[in-house]
């Protein structure tokens, strides 16, 4: 859609934090809701955009998550940079 920014994610970070995230045990992190990808660093490009600060092929760093694409809302602050 208008404003949005699609983004193929090349590296993923794996932390520590995310096992106890995939535990029910009492924890300083947020559980891992099922069925929802595992959210951690990403760093990609952008492969579509329909927003003027994003262009194809711009080198992305966020934090997509577990996953091999993320559409992202180009105007949501924090969620990409160059």
């Amino acid at each position: 859609a208008e404003g949005q920014v699609l983004v193929r994610h090349r590296w993923l970070s794996l932390d520590p934090y995310m096992r106890s995230r995939m535990s029910e045990a009492r924890s300083y992190a947020q559980p891992q809701p099922l069925g929802e990808p595992m959210i951690g660093g990403t760093a990609g490009e952008v492969v579509a955009s329909r927003h003027p600060r994003w262009a194809v092929g711009d080198a992305v760093v966020g934090m997509g998550g577990w996953q091999l694409y993320q559409v992202v809302d180009g105007e949501q602050r924090g969620a990409l940079r160059k």
